[in-house]
């Protein structure tokens, strides 16, 4: 299993306008084959910072994700909101 944390950082007044945008990829997204967790959380302190956390039954299915129309319409639509650079970290499950 693959484990994604996707942080963001979007501008001053741009929350309203990212949640629009990340409401359709997070629906489309949960649909995709491999996709066991798709959720976007709002950091309860900075209304400005959210976090993706994503879990995919492999590197393939989330090769496959960033492949398609509506993850990239998410990435195209956020660039302009982002207040830093996006933060992602992927991480292998491992069974212990």
């Amino acid at each position: 299993m693959v484990v994604v944390h996707a942080f963001i950082e979007v501008k001053e007044g741009a929350a309203k306008d990212f949640l629009a945008v990340a409401e359709k990829c997070v629906t489309e997204t949960r649909k995709e084959p491999g996709c066991q967790f798709y959720n976007l959380y709002s950091d309860t302190e900075n209304a400005r910072e959210f976090v993706f956390v994503e879990e995919w039954e492999s590197q393939a299915d989330l090769d496959e994700h960033t492949k398609l129309p509506h993850f990239l319409e998410l990435v195209e639509s956020v660039t302009d909101l982002l207040a830093v650079p996006l933060d992602i970290k992927v991480f292998e499950a491992k069974k212990l």
